[in-house]
């Protein structure tokens, strides 16, 4: 019975200049597979970005407490212009109907829809009701 090996034979042994190169070759391998991991981070961290951060750094945006109120008020606008469209759009009526069926005038309605003015909370309530939902107010 033959004892095993405790090396493997000497043909299977690289030498040490082989072996050095290798080695080499498979850091070179690695600096290239991380470079390459690098920028695709990179580029999946830009995508990330919306695209007017670009031009226009969010970090950079000051507002003064009237300012952000002002923005603030513009977007309720929206939103008042939108719910005063949609519900036009489901009931199938002109402004003149929507507006007696909200229980606020005419004109009421016109300001509310072209961002002029917001509702109050009477008008809110009267919406609300119409639509079988009711306010909800959060202090801040």
């Amino acid at each position: 019975m033959k004892k095993p090996l405790l090396y493997p034979p000497a043909q299977t042994i690289p030498s040490h200049k082989l072996f050095l190169q290798r080695l080499a070759q498979e850091k070179s391998y690695l600096q290239i597979a991380e470079a390459k991991e690098a920028a695709l981070k990179k580029r999946l961290d830009q995508e990330k970005k919306p695209l007017y951060s670009q031009y226009f750094p969010i970090e950079s945006i000051q507002l003064t407490y009237s300012e952000r109120q002002k923005l603030q008020e513009a977007n309720l606008k929206i939103t008042y212009q939108q719910i005063i469209h949609r519900l036009q759009a489901e009931l199938d009526v002109n402004q003149q109907v929507l507006a007696q069926q909200l229980g606020i005038t005419l004109q009421k309605l016109y300001q509310i829809e072209a961002g002029k003015v917001l509702p109050t909370m009477a008008d809110l309530i009267q919406i609300a009701s119409f639509c079988g939902k009711s306010v909800q107010v959060n202090l801040i």
